[in-house]
């Protein structure tokens, strides 16, 4: 079993939670994703030479698409010389040593075996880059001069239509593997909710692996949820699964992304999370948001029922 319980230092983060007709304000103290630092080498190696080997995709078109992803790296003056490696559909690149990004091309790889393993049958077609910068400064700066990108969080984000995953590494690897997931529920499962797919993908931001698999486990969120529910300002679960991807982007958008982590971190608790992703896949067209199948699934009568037990169980978590 390897951990990841890296934290980062504390900042301040503001929530915003609607309940009727006012506004909860809640200061939080904000702790970092999972982590796991970089380990620094001085094993000095070709910073020209992109690693092709792969999981899959050793196919001649998936090679063109990497081929095309390379060349459009190389051809950029503020990029021509940074490392590469390549993990399908991933070609990961940025200012780290090629040691470094070696170690975090393992990473990918450990987590694209286990989400395969657990989940998806099918890699992504598109080929994504990952950008890995090492330290705040660099993330910024990079972002500003490659893509006139200011971004609001310096932790890390993804772009689906551009195929592009931005990360601050210093900050650890929970923001990584948190991103990884949601290219392949695009290519598994399309006519997934946001709700789901923020919801698997951050239940990874803090994990280990054992047994070939991911587990999530307790994480910054946790605190913000646990106000919430204790405040009783919290929307219910239902409210959370029947929103569109403007509503749960809304005002109430931090404690969406907590309960939507915490359901499948309950789910992960009972052993259902697995049979629950392929039972929603399967049965997407007529149960949209997903409460139908959950509720056939752990045999509650209600999702009320179930709010109140998965509302214990959340009490009693620590981080």
């Amino acid at each position: 079993m390897v951990t990841d319980h890296g934290r980062l230092p504390r900042m301040t983060k503001t929530f915003v939670y609607i309940k009727t007709a006012f506004i909860t304000l809640i200061t939080l103290g904000l702790v970092g994703c999972g982590g796991g630092e970089v380990s620094r080498s001085s094993v000095t190696l070709n910073p020209s030479t992109a690693s092709n080997s792969s999981l899959s995709g050793n196919t001649a078109a998936n090679k063109a698409r990497v081929d095309r992803s390379i060349a459009q790296i190389r051809n950029n003056p503020l990029t021509k010389d940074f490392p590469l490696t390549v993990s399908y559909p991933y070609v990961i690149t940025g200012n780290l040593s090629q040691a470094e990004l070696e170690h975090w091309k393992s990473r990918v790889q450990r987590t694209q075996a286990a989400i395969k393993t657990m989940y998806f049958k099918r890699d992504p077609t598109d080929v994504v880059q990952i950008w890995l910068f090492k330290d705040a400064g660099s993330f910024f700066q990079y972002n500003k001069a490659l893509w006139n990108a200011s971004p609001g969080t310096r932790f890390g984000y993804y772009l689906p239509q551009q195929k592009r995953m931005m990360m601050n590494i210093a900050s650890g690897g929970g923001t990584l593997t948190h991103e990884l997931v949601h290219p392949y529920i695009e290519a598994n499962f399309p006519q997934s909710p946001l709700w789901f797919n923020e919801g698997l993908a951050s239940l990874y931001e803090q994990s280990y692996y054992t047994g070939g698999k991911v587990y999530g486990a307790p994480n910054w969120r946790l605190s913000g949820l646990q106000t919430v529910i204790r405040a009783d300002s919290m929307p219910s679960l239902k409210a959370m699964m029947s929103t569109n991807r403007q509503q749960f982007l809304g005002p109430n958008r931090e404690v969406y992304y907590a309960q939507a982590r915490y359901l499948m971190l309950y789910l992960q608790s009972r052993g259902l999370l697995e049979s629950y992703y392929r039972q929603f896949m399967k049965n997407v067209a007529s149960d949209p948001t997903g409460i139908a199948t959950l509720l056939r699934l752990t045999n509650f009568q209600s999702i009320e029922q179930l709010e109140t037990s998965w509302v214990r169980y959340v009490g009693k978590l620590r981080f």
